[in-house]
């Protein structure tokens, strides 16, 4: 019987990788102006970018900074004390 941690972690681990695989196809998307044909395609777009800049770009993608969609919501006004 798999540990309950363990197959809570392996499933974030494939949620995470979706999510970057997402991003990927929608930068690409963006990039390019169609959608991948081909996963040869796609590998060889992502070898003509720049390495850092993908990743940057992948990760606001990921993290919710591109979208404009709000990852974390407050459910009430939080004031800050003067």
């Amino acid at each position: 019987m798999p540990n309950r941690a363990t197959d809570n972690a392996s499933r974030a681990v494939d949620r995470r990788r979706l999510q970057r695989a997402r991003a990927l196809l929608e930068i690409f998307g963006e990039d390019c102006g169609r959608r991948a044909a081909t996963i040869e395609e796609l590998r060889k777009w992502v070898g003509a970018q720049p390495a850092h800049q993908l990743q940057i770009r992948m990760n606001r993608r990921v993290h919710g900074i591109d979208t404009g969609i709000p990852r974390y919501r407050r459910k009430r006004l939080v004031l800050a004390r003067l």
